[in-house]
This record gives structure tokens, sequence and C-alpha cells, in this order.
């Protein structure tokens, strides 16, 4: 009798090993076709989970009534109010002009939303929306949206206890998009909840085709826009800060405004990390940009003005003279602050042949404007100077001042 219990027993034990083995053995298989075939496995845990669950699992689809042009992508569960509660924050694609698959519930480039749902009134509860709307009925991004929580102003929840984070709203697409929002007690406790007042206040809407970034460590927002340099990769770059005191503080023109407050400064940038080695860039704009930079101490690679003029050229003699006068500048003393108001090239210029003469190939030439506000003794703008580039061993140089 114990010979068999025993045999038993060990037959169990070896059925529920090879069981356990074969559902790891699934599952690791599931996993790897999750990642080779880059599958969004959420949606199919929502659908057992309401299968399992008798449909108590909230299905924001669902919720949404069915409409067609509107297309839920992910929920996420956070406190967005500081009441303790982890609202659900429900991201959507609308005016969708893709079919969804089984890798992605959302594709394509459609525009991006979100919307906070809360139950903090009614008893039982009302599961209510508080929309994210940018300025403009504006979107969030295009494709794809994600959100960062960061400390940006002084602003309580629904608590009153703890400092509640601003939410930083990023979007991707042809444009960069950043949407920074704060929460605002918009209704007495008690009272039906409402949106007409917004609950979550939009303090700054930014946008730029070559990308937006926040400085956590000083609150500013730089924008960079490619638009009119694409072919050099410059940008216009604009840096934005917050005003206004206590609660009130906003990068909008005033706490109730649908548009941004004037930057702090704008100037012309590269617009991603310059080349390595910047005295071969390809485009003598970037050249140009670059020994200005240099010549007011503003490139923090530590360039050399005379890397970038013609040997022998006019340009050379009156950098060695220190003659800031022939670069533009009125003032006294050495210019520092490079601030580039405008850069202007001609790709026409560019095509037109070398020449073939007694002195061999005359290079090709290149002209470049530039108007720049710099400090000396005092504030000082060059106005739009024009400069001749030659293209000397395959380097652009700055050879003579136009007029």
């Amino acid at each position: 009798m114990l010979a068999i219990l025993q045999t038993l027993i060990q037959y169990i034990v070896n059925t529920l090993a090879r069981v356990v083995g074969v559902v790891v053995f699934l599952f690791v298989i599931a996993v790897l076709l999750i990642k080779l075939f880059g599958i969004d496995y959420k949606p199919y845990l929502n659908e057992a989970g309401r299968a399992f669950s008798g449909a108590r699992v909230v299905d924001f689809q669902e919720a949404f009534g069915g409409d067609s042009n509107i297309r839920v992508c992910d929920v996420l569960r956070a406190d967005t109010d500081g009441d303790g509660f982890n609202e659900w924050l429900v991201y959507y694609q609308f005016d969708a002009n893709n079919q969804k698959n089984w890798k992605n519930p959302c594709p394509s480039t459609a525009p991006m939303a979100a919307a906070i749902y809360d139950n903090d009134r009614g008893s039982p509860p009302i599961l209510f929306p508080y929309k994210l709307q940018p300025p403009d009925r504006d979107f969030l991004g295009e494709g794809r949206i994600s959100v960062d929580f960061q400390e940006i102003v002084d602003n309580y929840g629904a608590s009153n206890e703890t400092p509640l984070p601003e939410m930083i709203f990023r979007g991707g697409g042809s444009t960069h998009y950043m949407t920074i929002f704060k929460f605002q007690q918009n209704t007495p406790p008690g009272s039906p909840p409402s949106d007409d007042v917004p609950r979550y206040r939009v303090i700054g809407s930014f946008n730029g085709t070559g990308g937006v970034e926040f400085d956590p460590a000083t609150k500013q927002v730089t924008v960079y826009d490619r638009g009119p340099f694409e072919r050099s990769q410059l940008a216009i770059k604009k840096v934005y800060n917050l005003h206004g005191s206590g609660n009130d503080k906003t990068y909008m023109a005033d706490v109730s405004s649908a548009t941004l407050a004037a930057p702090t400064f704008s100037t012309i940038d590269f617009g991603i990390p310059p080349p390595n080695e910047i005295t071969n860039a390809a485009y003598p704009e970037k050249i140009l940009l670059a020994f200005y930079k240099a010549l007011t101490k503003s490139a923090k690679q530590g360039w050399n003005p005379a890397d970038f003029v013609a040997p022998d050229s006019e340009a050379q003699l009156h950098l060695k003279q220190n003659d800031y006068a022939y670069f533009g500048f009125t003032g006294n003393g050495e210019p520092s602050k490079l601030v580039v108001l405008s850069l202007q090239y001609y790709p026409a210029a560019e095509r037109v042949p070398a020449t073939p003469t007694i002195e061999g190939q005359i290079p090709r030439r290149s002209r470049v404007d530039i108007d720049v506000q710099a400090r000396q003794d005092t504030s000082v703008s060059t106005g739009l100077v024009s400069f001749e580039l030659l293209l000397i061993d395959g380097q652009w140089k700055i050879n003579r001042r136009l007029n």
C-alpha cells in the first residue's frame, strides 16, 4: 500500500513538474514573440480581465460609446490631483486614419489627446473626464505621447498637504510638442464635477520642428525651429522662462491666456550638436556661425576664430589686428554673449563651377549674410554683414567682407 502511495505521489509530482515546465516554456515563447514582433499585449490583457471579472474591468474604448473616430491607445494610473487616489489617465487618438492591428492599437500619425477620469464626486461616484486641452483646440502629439511629472510651480493638490508636480506631456511627429498642465481646484468640494473652468490648466504649450527641451534646474524651456535652415540643421532657438508669482507662475502671456509669452531671447544656433571637426563642415553658413561663436567666446567647444578664415585673406588681416569693426561691431573691446538675429545663405552661388585660370582652379565661392547682437562696452548690433567664403582644400574659409 505504501509503495502504491509513493508511486502515486511521484506520478503527481512529475505531472505537475511537466505542466509547470510547459507553462514556463509557453510563457517564455510568448515573451519572445511579443519582443520579436513588437506586439502590444495590453489590449489582450484588458479583454482577458473583462472576461475573468465578469465585465467589472472598465473598458474605456467601450465607455467612449463606440465612436469610430476615437481610439483608446493606453491607460495609466497616477495620482494627478494629490488626493491619494490614482486617477485614470487615458491616451486616445482621434481622426484615426489607419486600421489598428495586433502590433499597435493606435498606428499612424493621427493626432493624440488625453483625459483624466476621476471618481471624486457623488455617491455613488461619478466617473468624470477632465480633458487635457492645449490652447486653440490643438493636440498633444502625432502618433505617440508620453508624460513626465516635474515640480515646476508652487502648487498643492486636493489634500493641501504635499506639493503636487505638474504634468509635462511630450509628443512626436513631424513637429515636437511639449504641453505642461497644473492642477487647480476648479469647483468646491461636494459640488458636481465640471470642466468649464479647466481642472488641469495649461501653463506652457510649445512646439518646434527641431525639438523642445525642459531644464529641471532652471525651469527654462528651449524650442528649436529648423524650418528655415533645413539643409544645414541650424535652428531658430527660443528660450522661455516662467513669470508671475506663487501659484500663478506660467509660461503663457498670463494665467488665462491661450498664447505663449514672448521668449526671453531668441537666436540662430546649431539645431543639433555641431560636427566634431567643425572646420570640415559641408555648409558655409555653419562655418560663419561657428566663427562668430568663436569670436565672441560663445562656443563651449573652445574654437579658435583664426581656423575659419582663409590664409592671406582680407578677413585674416583684420582678425589679426583685432579689428572687430570689420566684422560689424561698433563698440569697444572684445565682443561676448552672441545672439544671432539673421543668417542668410545663397546655394545658387555655390553651384558656379570652378574656373581654370593660369593660376590654377579658382575655388568655388559662397556668400553668407549674418546679423548679430553682442556685448562690448554696451549692447551692439552689427546689422546685416555679408561675407564671401572660398572652398580651399575641401574647407570653407571666410575670405572677405562684401559690404
